[in-house]
């Protein structure tokens, strides 16, 4: 095979551990637990029972994890201190000792003295290990504001706090905010205090796997690998599942810690990818080992389909190109991590062969019991008994890192004409100034000229650093503009005023925002984008809303709260269990009450029997109630889906991967010239020299002062209130562009010039692509059209976007009818339906259902929302449901 070896690897579980020493920081652990009257001593002592459990998955010990409990109700109690206990039986022995204290609760005080008293040396605390907070509550706080902030103060020390929200998730969304960041990583969910112990292998392996505080904490390198360009694949379909895509980043960072991180030596890159590929940082984005481990702890689960194939293209065509920080005299390797199928099994055996042309090596590991074989051999160098390993869990990937590495020594550089580039002893630089300006294709039909003129746009030579700063060397501003158009002063005008002059790059400009090379973001409920190429200003921005592709009739697609996307829901013949008893009583003040273990309850009154039952009093006079089964029963699964408990949850529920279709937009937004200049750019910057001492919290506590002295650190700059002036000018290849004026850039490129006093322009393309598509759609380019149609002769398609104007939400997409008709594949402006409604899309696939915020309940299925209401399907088939007050 031509080029770099193409190279699999999937790990079987008889493979011998790691000789590796695992590494666990050391952490200080302050449990912060509601202890409050709300919670009650039966609760109390579940939650007892998950500190026991959870303890036991760490390194108890003055070298290792101290632990410390403070609790709240009636006030503050610091249970025992961070050095009290020095071992595992002293600590559980004091875990067991924890009283019910009672009284209202207050979550902003327990943060506070955490802060303030447990992380200090004398409860304890020492300076060189990480200090975490895990707070355990079933209570939204009573004072959200003064919560956040004590939270903020606490995020401003280096504090990290988990927070665990028991109960129905009514007060989750105020616990964003005295939760670290990624939520997907610190937010954690339990349905009731007996469900918690589901969550002790997740929250055990989180703290023990947390980044260490300082580089000085971690191991010398260790890793045979020297000097490579190494990427990352890794799936994140909805088959991983949140809590695997955990033990993945595990298994990440402990690569990581193994390899000589800089960026003379190894870089390391990685992506994810579900519907479609997601950059979460290219090879030049870091350059030594903490950063790069504390990058993978804020990569969050995406779900979704598994297009593999896409991902392996999406590594070949742009992971490894000079854009992205990649060298042509390193060997080339990416890793690809999955647990199941592709897709598409054909388009990832060809995306295999094309990276293979392009230099590319892809050492793939098969996670679980789904994985096919046979497409791993397709996609495997020969021989496969060499190149093809299997791992029986997410689990147990870390104990095979070491052999992951020495699998990616064996590769060695070979060079190819096919690869994404050539080594040129040049200094690599575009000799015209609109390189951006031609296709890729230009690259390749016309390579001489492109070789001489645009090498670094197209790749024929090697850029180790892409960020460095294009500013002018001389006040540029007093120079007519026609000494930028001018061909004679080009050379110049590079040296001296590139900036002024529109021929600088080196950040991507989208809707008035500058993003620097490599960074990702989110254009509302439209687009997922990412600057690709800080050089050119080219960035790809993914619909977040994908287009299902042959809904099973059993599904439709509903909206869910806070939702952008309409999201899949199934009837799957879900059962529901309802008993009836009595048990009646009388209370002190001689009110009647109904009777259940010994504990009274009032009419409409409802409480639960762990993960078993859900129980309503229905006549206090009777002593009557109803109890219902906590988790419906499946009689049928469809292929597609499995049923998934997921930590912290009572009930299986199914998980499924549908065919779904991504459209993807790609465009150019970059910082030219301030024009004529005749206002010039104002510079957000701290006035103060110590605005990172205050902290964020000082943000919140002085809004005035903060935009006044620490705009930047604050995050107060704001492009959109920038003064403008009527000679201001977007420039671009040397032409001056007014606010709001537009030019086109070929055919399916429109640029606009947005805040002409930075020089903001951007250029859109406006013809979107689409990712896995089936086999029985083509595509045909109309003579005058700029855009290709997409047309598909068999299936259906059903956007889940409800924004009628992004671009990829389903438009160019064709539909042929059983009747011929070619109709067009369209989103709808508003979903029809609403809580109290049919279950329906497009009233097509109405399931029977009632839907409340988001969920779909069966017929009779009770559920809670919060402490004010108790809601009971009436009538499925109609969507009706009734709500009292509890």
């Amino acid at each position: 095979m031509g080029g770099y070896r193409l190279f699999i690897l999937t790990i079987f579980s008889w493979i011998a551990a790691s000789s590796w020493a695992q590494v666990t920081p050391k952490t200080d652990v302050v449990f912060l637990l509601d202890s409050s009257a709300a919670v009650g001593p039966a609760k109390l002592a579940s939650l007892r029972a998950f500190l026991l459990d959870l303890v036991q998955q760490w390194n108890i010990g003055p070298s290792g994890v101290q632990v410390s409990v403070v609790s709240y109700g009636g006030g503050i109690h610091e249970e025992f201190t961070l050095d009290a206990n020095g071992d595992l039986q002293s600590v559980q022995q004091a875990i067991m000792s924890v009283p019910f204290r009672g009284g209202t609760s207050d979550q902003a005080d327990g943060i506070k003295y955490a802060r303030e008293s447990s992380f200090t040396p004398s409860h304890g605390a020492r300076p060189d290990a990480n200090h975490v907070i895990i707070h355990v509550t079933d209570q939204a706080p009573a004072d959200p504001i003064a919560t956040a902030r004590e939270a903020q103060l606490a995020f401003d020390q280096g504090t990290k706090v988990y927070s665990i929200a028991v109960g129905d998730g009514s007060g989750l969304k105020q616990m964003n905010n005295m939760t670290s960041d990624p939520l997907s990583r610190y937010l954690l969910k339990a349905d009731t205090y007996s469900s918690l112990k589901s969550l002790v292998p997740v929250l055990g392996s989180r703290i023990n796997n947390e980044a260490p505080r300082s580089s000085s904490s971690l191991p010398a390198p260790s890793s045979c690998l020297q000097k490579a360009d190494l990427v990352f694949l890794i799936d994140s379909s909805s088959s991983v599942g949140q809590n695997d895509f955990h033990h993945l980043e595990d298994f990440l960072k402990d690569v990581i810690m193994q390899l000589p991180v800089q960026s003379d030596k190894v870089r390391v890159g990685v992506a994810q990818y579900g519907n479609h590929p997601s950059l979460e940082f290219g090879l030049d984005i870091y350059s030594e080992r903490l950063s790069l481990m504390k990058a993978v702890d804020s990569i969050q689960f995406m779900g979704g389909g598994t297009n593999t194939g896409n991902a392996i293209q999406y590594a070949a065509d742009k992971m490894f190109s000079p854009a992205l920080g990649s060298r042509q005299d390193v060997p080339h390797i990416a890793v690809v991590i999955t647990d199941g199928q592709s897709g598409d099994q054909a388009a990832t055996a060809a995306a295999a062969d094309r990276a293979r042309q392009q230099g590319v090596n892809l050492i793939a590991m098969g996670v679980g019991h789904n994985v096919d074989q046979a497409e791993l051999a397709r996609i495997a160098d020969d021989p496969d008994s060499e190149n093809v390993f299997q791992s029986s869990s997410y689990k147990d990937l870390k104990a095979l890192s070491e052999q992951i590495l020495d699998a990616a020594c064996k590769v060695k550089l070979v060079t190819t004409t096919t690869a994404a580039g050539l080594t040129s002893p040049k200094p690599c630089l575009d000799q015209l100034p609109n390189c951006g300006y031609y296709s890729k294709d230009t690259c390749n039909d016309y390579r001489p000229w492109a070789e001489e003129n645009c090498a670094k746009f197209c790749g024929f030579c090697t850029v180790d650093d892409l960020s460095t700063p294009c500013d002018d060397q001389i006040d540029c501003s007093g120079y007519p503009l026609s000494v930028c158009t001018d061909p004679s002063y080009l050379s110049w005008n590079r040296v001296n005023c590139p900036r002024y002059c529109g021929l600088c790059h080196g950040q991507c400009f989208y809707k008035g925002v500058s993003y620097l090379h490599g960074e990702k973001w989110l254009d509302g409920c439209d687009y997922e984008c990412v600057c690709e190429d800080g050089e050119s200003g080219s960035y790809s921005c993914y619909n977040r809303c994908p287009v299902y592709q042959d809904l099973p009739s059993e599904c439709t697609l509903i909206p869910v709260p806070g939702e952008c996307c309409l999201k899949p829901v199934c009837d799957f013949d879900q059962k529901i269990t309802t008993t009836q008893g009595s048990g009646k009583g009388v209370n002190s003040q001689g009110i009647d009450m109904c009777v259940y273990a010994g504990l009274q309850y009032f009419t409409g009154q409802s409480w639960e029997i762990g993960c078993d039952l859900k129980c309503t009093c229905t006549d206090a006079r009777m002593g009557t109630y109803v109890c219902q089964s906590y988790c419906p029963t499946y009689t049928t699964v469809p292929p597609f889906c499995r049923l998934v408990k997921k930590p912290g949850d009572c009930c299986d529920s199914p998980v499924c991967e549908f065919n779904t279709i991504t459209g993807v937009k790609e465009g150019q937004g970059t910082i030219s010239g301030n024009g004529i200049n005749a206002n010039p750019a104002p510079v957000c910057v701290d006035k103060q020299p110590d605005c990172a001492s205050a902290g964020k919290a000082a943000c919140l506590d002085f809004p005035q002062w903060a935009q006044e002295n620490c705009a930047l650190h604050c995050g107060l700059c704001a492009p959109a209130t920038t003064p403008t002036n009527p000679d201001d000018r977007c420039m671009y290849d040397g032409k001056a562009y007014m606010k709001g004026e537009m030019w086109s850039i070929g055919c399916d490129l429109e640029c606009t010039c947005e805040v002409p006093a930075l020089g903001y322009y951007r250029c859109d393309s406006k013809c979107p692509t689409y990712n896995n598509l089936p086999s029985t759609c083509s595509t045909k380019q109309e003579v005058g059209e700029c855009c290709v149609q997409t047309v598909c002769d068999s299936g259906s398609f059903s956007p889940s976007s409800t924004n009628v104007t992004s671009v990829g939400n389903g438009d160019s997409l064709n539909q042929k009818l059983d009747n011929g008709q070619t109709v067009k594949v369209l989103p709808s402006e508003s979903p029809r339906v609403a809580s109290g409604g049919q279950v329906n899309f497009n009233w097509r696939n109405r399931i029977d259902g009632c839907l409340f915020q988001g969920r779909v309940f069966v017929q009779g299925q009770q559920w809670q929302v919060g402490c004010q209401m108790t809601c009971v399907c009436t009538d499925a088939s109609v969507g009706k449901y009734q709500c009292r007050e509890r």
